[in-house]
């Protein structure tokens, strides 16, 4: 350039250095820019993902909206980052454009201007030709930086996370003992255990109880080594097997659940089985024991989780059990076979166990009974010379029991998850979920070119997106304008002894500017039309997820949603756009370079035309093999974060076995490596395609070449070197428009992902409901009062559900009547179809025949969203989100305080409800505004309630229920895993809530322990789907039939009559 231009080029070069300093300035503005985006991007995933695992406890309050608004939100707070981020990259972009025109302006000045030298055709486009390839390196360069910024944020991150960790500390291994140790769930909770000392009986049963917030789970994960060990010593095995409170399980099948990496013995497999009573489970699965149990064990009701997880501890040799409330979850029946199979057998013979459960006549045959209270060990109390023994049930099992038990199989058992489908429907469930897959995999599968179109249409109105177009053609316009006008300047030498400099130059410069103008604003637009289509379909995409069917989660993991919300919205949010961009501008601007070049040397049509369409060959190849790659990529992304998920959920359960934190790193390892295979694919595809593209990039130059020579004296010298400025600048849009073409037909599957969940259709679709009281309707009779639901009246009418339209019947001929203000207890054994009674009354199900009345509408005539808002369910797994307690209390954010407050101050005499003496507290920072220090609206909840124990955040939900003041409500043995005490306090609430209201609000509830219910109104006794009894508790006793089983059966026989005779006595009876 120095030999053509002289000096000036010097000054040239010396603008595009000093332009460094601002590129440099642009450059921490990018970075700092990108940390504030990936701070909200992760604080919006989070609430994704934490609001996608609890999907079912959100439509079961109606919460899809307040919910959807907080997502919205978050992402609204990540598009302004985003946004600012975009300008500041479009910025740097045009400072990159600006600098080498105005450099090369300046050149152009200096050279005709001060040098007073003639610009000829050789000179002006060969500077032309250095400096566009000087600004696309400079582009280039600025592109690296933007992602070096965006890698260095990521490093950083990760820095930080991994300086943060806290190693997990390494007991003596030796028998299990505590001796004088206080444990803390981290170092800032102010809960704590205080000196505790142990010695537990090797090769016994230990029993762990007391109330709720006790300590009673937190002692377990101190064995575990997953608190702080603040002083004191313990020594325990090195191999644990833990069953947690809520039993944790894998993607996987039950039998891979059970074995967890362990070799198959068939013997010792068998007698597992059976002491967990799963044998009659497998009988009603078709894929028996090979059944995938679903994300977090959706395909079995509560009660088989735990017992495939106290399977899981079972059958593994690990010298120490720890098993924390397994009991909970399962009917009188049940728990006394897997306590007679399992506790009063030898396969325990020689292991330590410590079981947490506050069931009394478990406590009377412990070796050892510890008693804690406020994180105190309140007694400890060893037993010489016990020996274990069956309850009543396992005593009488030779006589009433085996006629109990034929009156129970006289109909087969259903799953009581209302999640779930019945088994009988399960090998269809599973046919279909193959279909899904594979459906998926197609749609990841190549998309159409043109999909282009079906993108900007969201990006608003038309005229938008023909302004976006019309600034790229434009831009184009004025970029050959430019150089047709140098040509026209260059041969001016040839004609007029003298040049008007000014009016050459200014014409120049002032369509050079055009272009970076226009190209300036297009840029500008694109980004705000991707902006708004990201906000559209963002928007449309988690709507639909909330508001589609439960039943198409169990077809769908939970990591692919979440891969769509991330790397796909990535997509959507910036690569997307450039690509598209990219791609229109340079089909147009190849159009004009090869109509420039054809109209000067038509020739050149021959070599043009071989080189478009060796490109679209190669462009193919590339795409058919690229496609496939994002294909596998995402297929293989999906499986990563899904694994890291559950993962993390079950570490306390990995980490205690023995060898099983390098399997499962070794496994999440394998994962990724597959997942970085495809990326290493990618790479070399795309060196594939670029080596192809620059040798005919060559050969085009140099066709090119060959006919200017060839057109010597023909052609005037500027239109030559205008000819071969875009011949040699054809090559290289050739190369961009094949990489751009197909890079976005490949990035475009993630539109086309998001969108197809973005048309998911509601469960509401097709129903045909009343219209509310104050709309215009055409029959006044049909409607739904505006003061409805006045009575929390129930009525069965002859009602036949099923999960699935096309499965088979759960529950059949139905009748029942439940009147206003009474308190009904349903009962039954696990699968007697108890919760699929009281899910009907949510819309959960489907109602093949008969009806389902409330309040004398029946409810599929009602919208889901009204009927759900006007009654309320405590289920059996309490979920709490990440906020303060008045943000779970009400997410819409529409109850007044004081009422919150009176609901928080019913409530806490039940139990210690403070976080300080929550036995999993995590938070320091809760308010102390109260002299006890008790919950209040500001006080912090940490993400699952994990800052409480179980048996609060279950009163927090009946809080939460208080609040709703719902006619109807329904618990799902939401107190099954309380102490007495607890359970009587919230019967108490209930009780007082019900007379409150003046008899018109009705109460439901699922339970096993029957000492929760014996003074009920009614009591509905289930199995296999239908109603074996229904009446009063007394009534039903003095029956002798199934109630009287159950009563008999419990263990707790004398205790029961007690509480029936006062009750009857009481009511004058």
């Amino acid at each position: 350039m120095y030999r053509m231009m002289g000096w000036a080029s010097l000054v040239g070069n010396a603008i595009l250095f000093l332009a460094t300093p601002l590129s440099i300035w642009l450059g921490r503005l990018m970075f700092y820019s990108q940390r504030r985006v990936r701070k909200a991007q992760d604080s919006r995933m989070s609430l994704v993902t934490e609001y996608l695992a609890s999907l079912r406890a959100i439509k079961y309050f109606a919460w899809e909206d307040p919910i959807t608004e907080k997502i919205i939100n978050a992402r609204s707070e990540e598009q302004r980052e985003l946004w600012r981020t975009s300008m500041i990259q479009a910025s740097l972009n045009q400072v990159m454009q600006i600098v080498p025109y105005l450099s090369l302006l300046v050149m152009f000045g200096l050279h005709v201007g001060l040098s007073k030298r003639r610009l000829d055709a050789a000179t002006a486009f060969t500077t032309i030709f250095l400096v566009k390839n000087i600004r696309r390196n400079i582009m280039q360069a600025s592109a690296f930086g933007r992602n070096f910024a965006s890698a260095l944020v990521s490093v950083t991150r990760l820095d930080k996370y991994f300086e943060s960790t806290v190693p997990i500390p390494h007991y003596p291994v030796g028998p299990l003992r505590i001796d004088h140790a206080s444990f803390r769930k981290t170092k800032t909770a102010s809960f704590t255990l205080n000196n505790i000392t142990l010695d537990f009986a090797q090769g016994g049963l230990n029993i762990v109880s007391g109330p709720s917030g006790s300590g009673k789970t937190t002692l377990l994960l101190s064995i575990l080594g997953e608190t702080y060990l603040e002083s004191g010593t313990v020594t325990r095995p090195d191999d644990i097997a833990y069953a947690s409170q809520s039993s944790w399980l894998q993607n996987e099948t039950i039998q891979a659940n059970i074995l967890f990496g362990s070799p198959m013995e068939k013997p010792r497999y068998d007698r597992v089985i059976e002491a967990c009573c799963l044998r009659e489970d497998f009988k009603d699965l078709p894929a028996k024991d090979t059944t995938i149990v679903g994300e977090n064990g959706t395909s079995l009701s509560g009660g088989q989780k735990a017992r495939v997880a106290l399977a899981r501890a079972l059958y593994c040799k690990a010298p120490l059990l720890l098993l924390d409330d397994i009991f909970a979850a399962l009917d009188a029946k049940t728990a006394a076979g897997v306590w007679k199979h399992c506790f009063c057998s030898d396969l325990l013979s020689g292991r330590t166990t410590v079981l947490v459960t506050n069931l009394p006549w478990i406590a009377e045959q412990a070796d050892l009974s510890v008693v804690l209270e406020k994180g105190q060990i309140e007694s400890a109390e060893p037993q010489i010379g016990i020996v274990r023994k069956p309850i009543a049930i396992a005593q009488v099992l030779g006589g009433d029991a085996e006629e109990d038990d034929a009156l129970y199989d006289t109909v087969p058992e259903i799953q009581p998850n209302g999640g779930t489908l019945n088994d009988a429907n399960r090998a269809p469930e599973e046919k279909h979920l193959k279909d899904v897959v594979n459906q998926e995999m197609k749609a990841s599968g190549k998309v159409g070119r043109m999909t282009f179109l079906q993108y900007m249409s969201y990006f608003g109105h038309p005229v938008f997106v023909a302004v976006c177009l019309g600034l790229l053609f434009a831009t184009n316009i004025f970029t050959f304008s430019s150089l047709l006008w140098l040509s026209v300047w260059v041969e001016a030498y040839n004609h007029q002894a003298h040049i008007d400099i000014p009016y050459y130059m200014g014409i120049f410069a002032g369509l050079t500017f055009l272009e970076i103008g226009s190209y300036c604003l297009a840029i500008i637009m694109f980004e705000w039309g991707a902006w708004n289509a990201a906000k559209r379909l963002h928007n449309d995409f988690i709507h639909a997820i909330m508001h589609v069917s439960l039943s198409w989660f169990k077809h769908i993991p939970i990591g692919r949603i979440t891969n769509r919300f991330s790397s796909d919205m990535a997509s959507l949010d910036g690569t997307i756009s450039t690509m598209l961009r990219i791609m229109l501008d340079t089909v147009l601007l190849m159009l004009f370079r090869i109509g420039a070049v054809s109209s000067i040397m038509p020739v050149f049509m021959i070599p043009a035309l071989f080189t478009c369409l060796f490109g679209v060959l190669i462009g193919e190849a590339y795409t058919r093999t690229a496609v496939v790659i994002k294909r596998l990529t995402s297929s293989a992304q999906s499986p990563v974060f899904s694994q890291f998920a559950d993962t993390l959920a079950g570490l306390p359960v990995i980490r205690a076995r023995s060898g099983m934190s390098s399997r499962f790193r070794e496994e999440l390892a394998a994962r990724l490596r597959t997942w970085s295979a495809s990326a290493e694919a990618s790479f070399n595809a795309n060196r594939w395609v670029a080596v192809r593209v620059d040798l005919v990039t060559a050969l085009v130059s140099l066709s090119a070449g060959i006919i200017a020579v060839s057109r010597t004296g023909v052609v005037a010298a500027g239109l030559v070197g205008f000819s071969l400025t875009n011949a040699n600048g054809l090559s290289q849009t050739i190369l961009l428009l094949v990489r751009a073409m197909n890079d976005l037909e490949v990035e475009m599957q993630s539109f086309h992902r998001v969108r197809e969940y973005a048309k998911l259709e509601p469960e509401e679709k097709d129903d045909k409901t009343y219209p509310e009281e104050d709309e215009y309707t055409d029959d006044p009779c049909h409607v739904i009062p505006e003061n409805w639901p006045r009575s929390g009246e129930i009525e069965f009418r002859n009602v036949t559900i099923r999960y699935d339209p096309d499965g088979s019947d759960i529950l059949t001929g139905i009748n029942l009547k439940f009147k206003a203000g009474e308190r009904v207890a349903v009962i039954g054994r696990t699968g007697s179809g108890k919760s699929t009674l009281v899910l009907s009354l949510l819309r959960f199900t489907h109602v093949v025949s008969g009806e389902i009345l409330y309040d004398g509408i029946d409810i599929t005539k009602i919208p889901r969203q009204r009927l759900r808002e006007s009654l309320t369910i405590i289920p059996q797994e309490a979920v709490l989100f990440n906020g303060t307690v008045e943000s779970n209390l009400d997410p819409s954010g529409r109850v007044p305080k004081h009422i919150l407050d009176k609901a928080l101050d019913n409530c806490k005499g039940i139990a210690s409800f403070s976080p300080h003496t929550s036995d999993d507290s995590d938070n320091d920072t809760q308010s102390r505004d109260d002299e006890d220090n008790s919950v209040n609206l500001t006080t912090c909840v940490d993400a699952r309630g994990e800052n409480f124990s179980h048996g609060q955040r279950q009163v927090l939900s009946l809080c939460r229920a208080l609040i709703r003041q719902s006619k109807l409500m329904l618990l799902d043995e939401a107190t099954a895993s309380m102490d007495y005490e607890t359970d009587r306090g919230i019967q108490n609430v209930l009780r007082r809530e019900l007379e409150a209201v003046g008899g018109g609000r009705t109460l439901v509830t699922i339970a096993h322990r029957l000492r929760t219910i014996i003074d009920y109104d009614t009591v509905v006794v289930m199995s296999g789907g239908r109603v074996l009894e229904y009446g009063s508790p007394r009534d039903l006793y003095n029956r002798r039939g199934q109630f009287y089983d159950l009563v008999y059966h419990s263990g707790e026989m004398e205790d029961l009559q007690t509480l029936l005779e006062t009750e009857s006595s009481q009511q004058g009876i």
